[in-house]
């Protein structure tokens, strides 16, 4: 590993590699065309610092204070950030491409402007923002986050299943483009059942959908036993649906018993999603909660 040399805000050269600055603080520098490759930039306090037309690349910033600065075209591809404050910062056509960010304060809406692109290293930084959004307790912004980041994978599945970037024409395989199709469906799947955990309505709604399925089910079939007693007569909606709900929400089946082994797999299988269901449930309003 290269020794870190120091160096010093108002030493700065055109071309600066395996350097460390740290501790000092220059609220008014302006750096214009200067390139910084594996330097380390430690407790710095850069406010309305102005930076144009500069690479910091592979680099490690670390408690660095850019509230307020303005950056253009600055390139940090690759480095790494942690415990930053760039609130109220201008970022302009800035690249953060193999970027990580941790503990670090940004403007959202700043960050998402200058997003790459490429679906996948968006994709990439967008999971690596909602991860710093939590680590800072900003669970609304890791939310909105979460929404773009599922969406920029499921662009990207779709861009391996049809085939249209250049990379996936040449590298994708027959099965890859099969399982890219299965993410896709389970991903508009999930959101329709849960929407990843951000709607309880959606969970309330799949509920109800699936109790009147079995419903429909349990009615079709019929012969259900009530009290220990077997009845030929048609079984009526209302005791089939009562039995559906009280299978569905795992409180068992009351008087109304199933009668046959195609009656008794069905709950069966729906005593699991109901478990399944209220888990998910109890985690969407955690989420309500936690927030």
């Amino acid at each position: 590993m290269a020794v870190l040399k120091a160096l010093q805000l108002d030493n700065i050269a055109d071309s600066n590699n395996h350097k460390k600055i740290s501790n000092e603080e220059n609220d008014t520098i302006i750096i214009d065309n200067r390139s910084f490759v594996r330097c380390l930039f430690d407790n710095l306090g850069l406010k309305h610092a102005v930076i144009t037309d500069t690479k910091i690349t592979q680099s490690s910033l670390s408690f660095c204070y850019f509230r307020h600065a303005d950056l253009n075209n600055v390139d940090f591809t690759g480095s790494r950030f942690i415990g930053c404050d760039f609130e109220k910062a201008k970022l302009k056509l800035c690249n953060f491409r193999y970027c990580s960010f941790t503990n670090c304060r940004f403007d959202i809406n700043e960050l998402i402007s200058n997003l790459p692109a490429e679906t996948n290293l968006r994709k990439s930084i967008l999971s690596e923002l909602r991860c710093n959004q939590l680590s800072i307790g900003d669970k609304i912004g890791a939310d909105r986050l979460l929404l773009m980041e599922i969406d920029s994978e499921r662009k990207l599945w779709w861009e391996e299943f049809l085939l249209r970037s250049s990379y996936f024409r040449e590298h994708a395989r027959p099965w890859g483009r099969v399982n890219a199709l299965f993410c896709l469906l389970r991903s508009y799947f999930l959101t329709m059942i849960w929407g990843h955990g951000l709607r309880c309505k959606n969970i309330i709604f799949s509920a109800i959908f699936i109790v009147l399925m079995f419903s429909l089910m349990l009615y079709g079939i019929g012969q259900l036993s009530s009290s220990g007693e077997c009845y030929n007569q048609k079984t009526c909606f209302m005791q089939a649906f009562f039995l559906s709900a009280s299978c569905f929400s795992t409180l068992g089946f009351s008087d109304i018993l199933p009668n046959s082994i195609i009656v008794r797999i069905i709950l069966c299988t729906e005593g699991f999603l109901g478990a399944i269901f209220i888990a998910m449930l109890g985690a969407a309003l955690y989420r309500k909660i936690a927030r």
